[in-house]
């Protein structure tokens, strides 16, 4: 097991943009110190902040422990996700939170946040978990007041190597004083070590059950929890006070958030809406400003597969120009570079993606204009996709 984890460390790293070259792997028993995640504010501060990364032949798993390690942020991946899924990406000079939603997409996955943790996983499921989260913990705020207190409970999440998901649920419900109705829900798998920041109750069992497409229902008069399948759309239902008039203000807030459900009643604003919408209305509400994360590429949007073996660079540079209905641009040191054989494999990707891919590794960028895709060293100018 030591060797093997010596083995993972040798092999895996991640080079962050602003100069680190940053050792991972698996956290191997008596080998490192546990990682100090970021909470709080200090994890959205860090989630703002640029960052990079260049991986080549990364797995999905030990480019994520490297990010999380690098940062100090606490990352979780759903179990359906391939682990070992190879991930060739070159970004730089973005927020923190931007680089991992890239990863995520690159695997096909997206990103939610519960508590300190940053869960990837399945689209539908991302999209629903913290709501969920939300909702739970909701529900747990009129149990009786014993119960209560025991749900709202904030503890670190840890597991060893190859633990069992029905074994670490029926622990975790048991140490809140409850029964589980249904553990068979739960199929036999194995997880590897994880430790995870300090969470409470309801979203611990919340992010252990995502990968299952569960939720639970807490029955305080028997003392039970029953494991559910997780609604397709949940909302969360929030009353908001409003600086000016509630009538005026809700047209505004319908036009920024199409998908909420948004009535006036008397002086205030009830809103049904997913967590990250409600946390956008409530910075709009307050005076400050908010930037819409972009919607993910429409099926309209031109992407690209290829398999390139020992090809010159410039004739994937030639192909994507000519697929543009631009001309190919470069100077001759350039043109000595593009010469150099490369091997590339994408299915499905951006430009950006594409052009990163061929050209960062031979200390090339580019840039686009009216005319042309212009191949220029790293470093110069910047890379615009149209």
């Amino acid at each position: 097991m030591r060797a093997a984890c010596r083995m993972f460390r040798r092999r895996t790293g991640v080079l962050t943009l602003v100069g680190w070259l940053v050792a991972a792997g698996a956290a191997c028993p008596g080998q490192e110190a546990a990682t100090v995640w970021k909470t709080g504010l200090a994890l959205k501060r860090q989630l703002e902040l640029p960052a990079g990364v260049a991986f080549s032949g990364q797995s999905l798993r030990q480019g994520l422990a490297s990010l999380a390690r690098a940062y100090g942020v606490a990352i979780f991946l759903d179990r359906r996700l391939d682990p070992d899924r190879s991930l060739d990406l070159h970004l730089r000079d973005r927020p923190l939170e931007e680089v991992l939603r890239e990863i995520a997409r690159h695997a096909d996955a997206e990103v939610a946040q519960i508590g300190s943790v940053l869960y990837v996983g399945p689209a539908a499921t991302a999209r629903r978990l913290a709501t969920l989260a939300a909702l739970r913990r909701q529900q747990a705020a009129d149990l009786p007041a014993d119960l209560k207190q025991r749900l709202s409970r904030s503890e670190p999440l840890s597991w060893p190597e190859l633990a069992q998901p029905r074994s670490l649920i029926g622990e975790l419900v048991a140490q809140a004083g409850l029964r589980l109705e249904n553990e068979n829900e739960i199929p036999l798998d194995l997880w590897p070590a994880t430790n995870l920041p300090s969470l409470v109750w309801t979203d611990r069992l919340t992010l252990l059950l995502a990968g299952f497409d569960l939720t639970f229902e807490v029955n305080a008069a028997s003392r039970m929890v029953r494991l559910v399948p997780q609604p397709e759309a949940p909302r969360l239902t929030k009353s908001y006070a409003t600086r000016g008039s509630a009538a005026a203000m809700a047209p505004q807030l319908r036009r920024l958030f199409p998908e909420a459900s948004i009535e006036v009643q008397g002086s205030r604003l009830v809103v049904a809406a997913r967590w990250e919408e409600h946390e956008q209305i409530d910075r709009v509400l307050s005076g400050q400003s908010v930037t819409r994360r972009p919607a993910p590429p429409k099926t309209s949007e031109k992407l690209y597969s290829l398999t390139v073996m020992q090809e010159p660079a410039g004739r994937v540079a030639r192909t994507v120009a000519d697929a543009l209905g631009k001309e190919l641009r470069y100077d001759a040191a350039v043109g000595q570079r593009l010469r150099q054989p490369i091997d590339l494999k994408l299915e499905n990707a951006s430009l950006e993606y594409l052009l990163e891919s061929t050209l960062r590794p031979l200390g090339l960028s580019w840039k686009l204009t009216d005319e042309a895709l212009e191949i220029i060293p790293a470093g110069v100018g910047s890379s615009t996709a149209p």
